[in-house]
Order: C-alpha cells, then structure tokens, then sequence
C-alpha cells in the first residue's frame, strides 16, 4: 500500500499535471490563458520580412513593436498583426514594408515550402505568453521537427535572458551587427522590380489585412526599407507605390523616406541595414511618427 501511494505521489499526481496543464493550453480552455498583452506604450505594429527586421530597434524607447521576420511573407505577417490587434486594443497604427521580393511569385514557395513553415511561428516570447508559443510549437503540423526545435530554442533562449532586446538583436543581424558592406558581392540586391507579379495568396493576405485594418480605425503605413546605392527618394519605392495604388491597396499613407543610402556604413549587405543604420532609420521612422501625431 506504502508502495502505491508513493508510485501515485511521484509518477500519477505529476502526469495529471501536466495533462490538465496541456488541455488548458490546446483544448477548449485556452482563451482563459491565451492572451497576448503589448506594453500600453507600444501602439504600433511592424511587419515585414528581414528588411524592416533589420531596420527598426526594439526597446523601451520605440513605440513599437517589431513583428519582421526573416523569410516570413504577407500570409503569415498579416494575420499575426490582426491577431494582436484584436487583442491590444491601443494599436492604432501599423506600419508595413512592402519589401519588392513581397511582390514577385516566388512567395508561393515561401507559404507551401516545407523550408519556409517556419515562418508562421512566434518567436517573441518578451510580448506572447507562453501558451501562445506552446499551440504554435504542437499544432503547427507541417513543420518538420527540426524547425520545431529551433523556434523552441528561440523561445526558450528568449525566456531564459531576461534582456530581451539583446536577444533579439542577436537572431536578426546574429554576426552582421556591426558589418560594413563587405559581402561579395555588394550591388544593388533583389531585381524584383524587373516584374511585379505577386503571388495571389500573399497579396490577399496584404490587401484583405489592410482592408479589415482601416475598417477598424487602425492606420496603414507603407514603407521600402532602404537599399544601398539608391538614393532618396528611391525609385524602388516609387514603382512599389504605384503598383500598390493601380491595384487599390487600402493605405493611408505611403512614405518615401529620405535616406542616405549611399552610405556604405550603413548596410551589411545590399538590402539589410546594420546596427548603425538602424539606429538612424528608427529615428527618422520615429520623428515622422512624431510629426503624424501632432498634424
């Protein structure tokens, strides 16, 4: 009887645990913990691929949060942006990059490439409760488990370095923080804009977004993150811009942002700024949003 009681104290009471613990986070009671709460000061969104990952700063001293993401499309960034919106009622505005890669049919691969699932995941523990990451980690069912695991290494590197911030510097530039422009080559970067022709899924999924967001009082902001050897205003953003127009993409605003691209200490590689470039474009981001605020 002794025996029994210590095997049901030891191995049965611990497995009902975590049973009741994995029903609460998957099952029918999830919503009770299944919140993703934003600091009140954070009431913008950015998302995008690896151009504004790269661009914008994070930390207290943002009024943002940055959602981009390395390889991650339209399909995936969008829905992650209503999703918190719904959620944080003080979002009022979200600011896209319409990188040119956005628009060119090859995103199709970036939605169905068993490469590419990845993207659909979270890895921002410092604002997603851990639910939130647990449901992505066990119910994403076409990532492989080798992708499983390296988000869950995120999340758990997040979790377990109370400076955030540092974290995820080290996921976007990881050893091109502080690179000057020495990758070869160092030209122009992506020629998408030989053709615009995106991929129907992606462009649904921004011009749904964009649709539901001004519905609800959020603003739209669209910008091109800079380029190295363009400079502004670039022509980039003004094919970009006029595409997104012809086709009646719902944005309140566009902004051609006047940087100097031709600052080779700026970028680590022809379509990514570095550490120090960020800084600069985070600050110009920030003083225009200034400026939008008191018009």
């Amino acid at each position: 009887m002794k025996r029994l009681m210590q095997f049901i104290i030891w191995f049965v009471v611990p497995l009902l645990g975590i049973i009741v613990i994995l029903l609460c986070l998957t099952g029918p009671f999830s919503s009770v913990v299944y919140h993703p709460v934003l600091p009140q000061q954070k009431q913008r969104l950015i998302i995008g691929n690896s151009h504004p990952e790269c661009a914008f700063l994070e930390g207290e001293e943002w009024p943002w949060i940055n959602l981009g993401k390395s390889g991650e499309c339209f399909f995936y960034s969008c829905p992650k942006a209503k999703w918190l919106i719904e959620n944080n009622p003080q979002i009022h505005e979200v600011w896209i990059d319409i990188s040119p890669n956005q628009l060119m049919p090859h995103m199709h691969d970036w939605i169905h490439d068993e490469e590419h699932t990845q993207r659909a995941f979270l890895s921002y523990a410092h604002i997603m409760s851990l639910a939130w990451n647990f449901q992505a980690f066990v119910q994403f069912q076409r990532a492989t488990m080798s992708t499983k695991l390296v988000q869950m290494q995120r999340i758990l590197g997040v979790m377990v370095n109370s400076n955030w911030e540092q974290n995820r510097e080290d996921l976007k530039w990881g050893e091109y923080k502080n690179l000057v422009g020495n990758k070869n080559p160092f030209d122009s970067g992506d020629h998408a804009l030989d053709s615009l022709q995106p991929d129907d899924e992606n462009w649904e999924a921004l011009k749904s977004f964009c649709e539901w967001a001004i519905n609800h009082q959020i603003e739209v902001h669209a910008v091109v993150c800079p380029q190295y050897g363009k400079d502004a205003p670039v022509e980039t953003e003004k094919k970009v811009f006029a595409f997104c127009q012809s086709k009646k993409l719902a944005v309140t605003q566009y902004h051609v942002i006047h940087f100097p691209s031709s600052e080779k200490g700026f970028f680590y590689d022809a379509s990514h700024l570095n550490h120090k470039g960020a800084l600069v474009y985070s600050g110009l981001i920030k003083d225009l949003c200034d400026s939008l605020a008191h018009q």
